[in-house]
């Protein structure tokens, strides 16, 4: 009797609907011609010597179709991933761009913020000095003139 290595549907003997027969089950005499056209058993006899149903997949036709498609998938498949990859890439070099032009653009604030620090400094310096030359012009108004010569 022979075991399958795939499921089949068919109608074994004395039944009138069809049933899907799983792997590793018997295969029904009825259903054995069909089986193994489509290489889904191995014989076993009653001496566990294992003789096998052989498929040439180069003389199927829907094989050789089936492995084309495939092939031109992976094909497709390939040439995408190769796209995304060089996406990817670029995207990177990009982020890499971003973060120095981040990167400048936070030294060029600090070097602001110091130029700011450094103007109102010089402007405080300069309030200072208004104020001192203020002072110094309304104490030189008070002080009273010398009187010139003789004394009556």
């Amino acid at each position: 009797m022979a075991k399958l290595t795939k499921a089949i549907t068919g109608v074994p003997d004395g039944e009138i609907y069809p049933q899907e027969i799983p792997a590793g089950a018997e295969c029904p005499p009825a259903l054995h011609d069909y089986a193994a056209s489509i290489g889904a058993f191995e014989e076993v006899t009653d001496g566990d010597v294992m003789v096998s149903v052989e498929f040439d997949p180069h003389s199927n036709a829907a094989y050789q179709e089936a492995l084309a498609e495939l092939q031109r998938m992976a094909g497709d498949l390939d040439a995408r991933s190769e796209a995304l990859d060089a996406r990817e890439a670029d995207l990177v070099a990009r982020a890499q761009d971003l973060d120095l032009r981040h990167a400048d653009l936070e030294t060029c604030d600090a070097d602001l913020a110091v130029r700011v620090a450094a103007f109102e400094a010089s402007q405080a310096a300069i309030r200072r000095m208004r104020a001192k030359l203020w002072k110094t012009q309304i104490s030189t108004r008070r002080m009273p003139r010398r009187q010139s010569g003789c004394q009556d």
